[in-house]
């Protein structure tokens, strides 16, 4: 067997030679001899002539050359060795490293051990030289680059971290980490990043003897970022590549693929409507949008009774596993508190490109401001004279109090302009919506105001516009909720409100004909069956935020 090797040796800054152009490492050059580890021959110029002289081992364990002269280095500090042809014959290579050996001084500790280990029937020294040309092209030919490992690193994000931090960390150079960074802000923006989310970074890097760095107290190479994949959320993955071609980073979103299925549930309110709800396994995403349709008509927390029942048609997407992903639209929702049940069905008005809810008679649940702005709340303090937990006198209570825990979204009663969205006296955090036909709604103590609340602002009916809290003159977090009419505060559990629209003559009809197709397509899903766990019934994008 015929083979080739090539050396390109490159002077440290402590004299030594240093292979660097094979995924192979030379350890060093001491007192005239080149050791090597993992390399079929260690060569070098030897004579006069500078003709190189080869010598290996038939086992590529270990090898030596001699040095006569040191190798001339051109500019970059690198020298070209030779690229020789190695006979099979074992015998012809053992004396061609023998040969090597009586070269260097006799008593370099260096080759002590090496001497005694050769074999003493040597035959002949292999000698061979080839031009600059014929060296490169065959080192390309047979040799080419060295090959990267690869490496796969899967993690979670931490608290404080950010896409570039973390690539740093892996020892991605600064540069190409804020590329690949901003190539995925593209298609997600880094104040989506959630602890817990899953990452996995791929890297090559170019292979290196750990120990001969050491030795001669080189850095290792930095690892070159081939792509990363990020899990938005259970539905999307991000994935960022590097592109040789553009010398660039390219971001692409990947979606799982989901199956659409249609759920029923139906039961009696035994403690909450949450509660009821959750033992059915119902996710807490689709009881929210649940009680937002009744918010215009119904007091939950005054209302709702024991035995009361419930019912709710909704969508749901499922992964490949049958898991839930996420929830759809409720098509069709009931509710009984002891009278006559209110139903209401999904429907898009055709022509109009909107969707509303409808009860039986075709007229529209919304009405002009909803009666309570917030979920879940109960009513701590009620429109009239009371004693001031604060000022300790009695004084009027312009409003509505809502008990709610810090950071409960707080809603646009109806659709409106803002007037006014900052601190205010007592009132801490607080807006106000102007409405059409002279009605005006404030909201008091809020934690934060919503992003683009600002005055001049126009906002829809439901729209969240901040949150929970209990700055001003506060007890604990509430909301403060007021009607203003024509500039009178008036009782805002009270008032009576213009209805919703009512659908009339084709639309009607075409109601009509949904509604009851809808019927019977109820008529023929068996309703869930109470879960065995709530748990599963969180709402899956419920995560931390790294913020």
């Amino acid at each position: 067997m015929t083979g080739f090797v090539e050396y390109l040796l490159q002077r440290t800054s402590s004299g030594a030679l240093l292979a660097r152009s094979l995924p192979v490492t030379a350890i060093a050059v001491t007192g005239g001899v080149v050791f090597s580890l993992g390399v079929a021959a260690a060569i070098a110029p030897s004579g006069s002539d500078n003709t190189p002289r080869l010598a290996t081992t038939s086992s590529p364990v270990i090898h030596v050359a001699a040095l006569d002269t040191a190798p001339a280095l051109d500019e970059t500090g690198s020298v070209q060795a030779a690229l020789l042809s190695l006979p099979a014959d074992t015998s012809v290579i053992t004396g061609a490293l023998t040969a090597a050996v009586p070269a260097t001084s006799q008593d370099d500790p260096a080759t002590d051990g090496l001497r005694g280990s050769l074999s003493t029937d040597p035959v002949a020294d292999i000698n061979a030289s080839f031009n600059a040309e014929q060296t490169e092209t065959k080192t390309a030919e047979l040799l080419g680059p060295p090959t990267p490992v690869s490496q796969t690193v899967s993690l979670e994000i931490q608290s404080g971290d950010t896409i570039g931090r973390v690539l740093a960390d892996l020892g991605v150079p600064g540069e190409d980490a804020r590329a690949a960074a901003n190539a995925l802000a593209e298609h997600f923006s880094p104040r989506e990043l959630k602890i817990g989310q899953a990452l996995e970074v791929e890297l090559e890097t170019l292979p290196v003897e750990v120990a001969a760095l050491e030795e001669l107290e080189l850095e290792a190479p930095a690892p070159s970022l081939v792509a990363f994949n990020l899990k938005a959320d259970r539905e999307r993955s991000l994935r960022v590549t590097y592109n040789a071609e553009t010398s660039t980073f390219e971001s692409q979103e990947i979606f799982r693929e989901l199956t659409k299925e249609i759920v029923r549930a139906k039961g009696s309110i035994e403690g909450s409507l949450f509660g009821s709800a959750a033992k059915l396994g119902v996710p807490n995403a689709v009881m929210v949008n649940f009680m937002k349709l009744y918010s215009y008509s119904v007091d939950f927390q005054r209302e709702i009774r024991k035995g009361d029942t419930f019912e709710v048609y909704y969508t749901q997407y499922n992964d490949e596993d049958g898991e839930r992903v996420k929830t759809g639209d409720i098509l069709f929702a009931s509710l009984q508190t002891g009278k006559k049940p209110m139903t209401l069905w999904r429907f898009e008005i055709p022509g109009e490109d909107t969707v509303d809810y409808f009860d039986e008679s075709g007229r529209s649940t919304k009405k002009f401001l909803m009666r309570t702005p917030i979920d879940g709340a109960r009513i701590s303090s009620n429109f009239g004279k009371r004693r001031h937990p604060i000022l300790g006198y009695t004084k009027m209570h312009t409003g509505t109090d809502f008990a709610a825990p810090t950071g409960t979204p707080i809603y646009a009663a109806g659709n409106g302009t803002i007037v006014k969205a900052g601190w205010q006296g007592g009132y801490g955090k607080y807006v106000k919506i102007r409405h059409a036909n002279g009605y005006e709604t404030a909201y008091a103590h809020m934690s934060r105001i919503g992003k683009g609340i600002t005055p001049g602002a126009r906002v829809t009916q439901g729209q969240t516009i901040g949150r929970v809290g209990t700055t001003g003159r506060s007890t604990g977090p509430h909301l403060h909720y007021e009607v203003h009419v024509k500039g009178k505060k008036v009782n805002p559990m009270a008032i009576r409100v213009p209805t919703g629209r009512k659908l009339e003559g084709k639309a009607l009809s075409a109601f009509k004909a949904a509604r009851d197709g809808m019927n019977a397509e109820m008529a023929q899903v068996e309703p869930l069956k109470p879960a065995i766990k709530s748990a599963s019934t969180a709402t899956p994008d419920e995560n931390n935020s790294v913020e």
